[in-house]
């Protein structure tokens, strides 16, 4: 068989033994281009002005038959006998007969099936034909990257959801390594090791992203992601089912994994009717759901599952709760303003409002300065 990669550096094996990819700068560039376009015969005339676009017909034309002449000395015979390249009628086709593996077909093959997008993704090992600079490859290579940033996107909310945050976390990172001013994905890396109980390293990959941003860019993250920092500096822990738990312990069975790590199941008409709320937010026609039941009902639990679908649908989820004793008087309420103060700079909310929080959260006037003052109020209606 023989095994083709055009990912990053184009590389060629036959019964695994390594061929040489180099040779004519136009002749791997011409292999990229049959195979790529390997599903149907293509123009000998379509193939020389997209390698040659530059010069006159019969040039591009007899460049064409030399390449493909060097191209036909660069593969090896085939096992079978068969050609690799078939040529009639004024056109060129690689023959779909021959034994070939291709790691652009069989990645495409297995980003279509979500179980298997961690092997998808392993294959991407860079760029289409990294070091080729061809016109007609743009398309092709803007397609291949599309798909593998929408695999890393998936595959990140598939392990996430399985709470499986060693591998979600390297996907994450790989996708944030692709494309690194994505804060949508540096929210997820955060929150990822949060969740995964490592707070400190979630407020490090914050911090070297707005360090990198600053310094190559000269821009502050987004409020939206001064405020998911914020939410992790302020909880010394995610939101675990194990705060519901007696002396805050984590109940654990015979593996020793917590509950929070086992399959949610016996909840799927409440968290549809949560989903039904999603979609009327979306709408907007948001409302207030209160979540009630006994102690170790899994109230916790449910509320984190549809946290996640509603991240894994682009919305900002931010989390507060309440201790006993409570230190301050409306201690979640204080808490999550706290958590959300960056984004005052840019709700549409009335500024005396605004001023009206602040007193709860001084945090809230930082990002919102030049608040006008509230109206003198008689300190015993204050109270009131």
């Amino acid at each position: 068989m023989l095994r083709v990669h055009l990912f990053g550096r184009p590389r060629l094996s036959l019964d695994d033994v390594a061929l040489p990819a180099g040779g004519r700068p136009k002749v791997v560039p011409l292999l990229g281009y049959l195979l790529l376009h390997r599903a149907a015969p293509v123009a000998r005339r379509t193939v020389a002005n997209a390698l040659w676009p530059d010069d006159a017909e019969d040039e591009a034309r007899a460049n064409l038959r030399r390449h493909l002449n060097y191209l036909h000395a660069l593969l090896p015979p085939a096992a079978d006998g068969r050609p690799w390249l078939l040529a009639a009628d004024g056109r060129l086709q690689w023959n779909p007969a021959c034994d070939l593996w291709l790691d652009v077909e069989e990645f495409e093959r297995l980003a279509a099936i979500p179980q298997r997008l961690g092997e998808a993704v392993a294959l991407h090992a860079g760029d289409l034909l990294a070091d080729v600079d061809e016109e007609w490859l743009e398309p092709e290579r803007a397609r291949c990257k599309t798909l593998y940033r929408g695999s890393l996107d998936t595959l990140v909310a598939s392990l996430r959801a399985a709470r499986d945050y060693a591998p979600a976390i390297v996907a994450a990172q790989r996708l944030l390594a692709d494309d690194p001013w994505r804060e949508d994905v540096l929210r997820t890396l955060i929150r990822l090791r949060h969740e995964a109980g490592d707070r400190a390293g979630a407020l490090q990959e914050y911090e070297r992203f707005a360090r990198t941003l600053r310094d190559e860019l000269g821009a502050e993250p987004m409020a939206e992601t001064l405020a998911a920092y914020a939410s992790i500096a302020h909880d010394a822990a995610p939101l675990e089912e194990t705060r519901a738990m007696p002396h805050g312990e984590a109940a654990r069975d015979g593996g020793g994994a917590t509950f929070t790590s086992l399959p949610f199941v016996g909840r799927g008409a409440e968290l549809a009717v949560l989903r039904e709320r999603w979609d009327a937010s979306v709408a907007a026609h948001g409302s207030l759901v209160l979540v009630g039941g006994e102690a170790g009902i899994g109230k916790t639990r449910l509320v984190r599952e549809f946290a996640a679908f509603c991240e894994a649908h682009g919305a900002q989820v931010y989390t507060a709760g309440t201790t006993l004793p409570e230190p301050v008087p409306y201690q979640p309420f204080v808490t999550l303003l706290r958590v959300v103060a960056p984004l005052a700079a840019k709700v549409s909310v009335d500024p005396l409002w605004l001023s009206a929080i602040s007193a709860l959260a001084p945090s809230v006037a930082e990002h919102a300065p030049d608040l006008p003052p509230l109206p003198a109020v008689d300190p015993g209606r204050e109270r009131i």
